[in-house]
């Protein structure tokens, strides 16, 4: 199975102040549609989602849906008259490649999760070098971004 935590942050327009709170319906609904009805999804905090997933052995299905999740987050979220958009950081880690342990599968899940914020856009290029395969992450920018 693998663990997905994925992060959302507000970036147009800045003069709205939009609570990630308000947000988080419409967020998990999205995040929900591109899930299989296996999958689990939790909140995590005000700005914080996980999904735990059966892979199957298979970790593209992991890669597939992280990329639907963040590609769902392309369009807008209308609140109080604008639209607001917003990213989608993921981090995933994998049992047991990752972590045989459930705290360990949380940190691991974590810090990529972190390398994927710090890394922005560019996950793409990031994820052909060999120390990031061990651990998956993903992230695109949203089209104000």
């Amino acid at each position: 199975f693998a663990l997905l935590v994925m992060d959302l942050v507000q970036v147009a327009p800045q003069e709205v102040q939009v609570a990630c709170d308000a947000s988080m319906p419409e967020v998990a609904q999205r995040v929900r549609a591109v899930l299989r009805s296996c999958d689990l999804t939790f909140r995590l905090d005000q700005n914080r989602l996980a999904v735990l997933m059966e892979t199957g052995g298979k970790s593209p299905q992991v890669s597939d849906i992280a990329k639907r999740a963040i590609e769902s987050m392309r369009q807008p979220i209308r609140f109080k008259d604008t639209d607001v958009f917003f990213e989608l950081a993921v981090g995933a880690a994998s049992y047991p490649e990752s972590a045989w342990e459930s705290t360990g599968l949380i940190r691991a899940a974590d810090r990529s999760l972190e390398l994927a914020k710090a890394c922005g856009s560019r996950f793409e290029e990031a994820l052909k070098r060999p120390a990031v395969k061990q651990r998956s992450w993903f992230k695109l920018r949203s089209p104000a971004a």
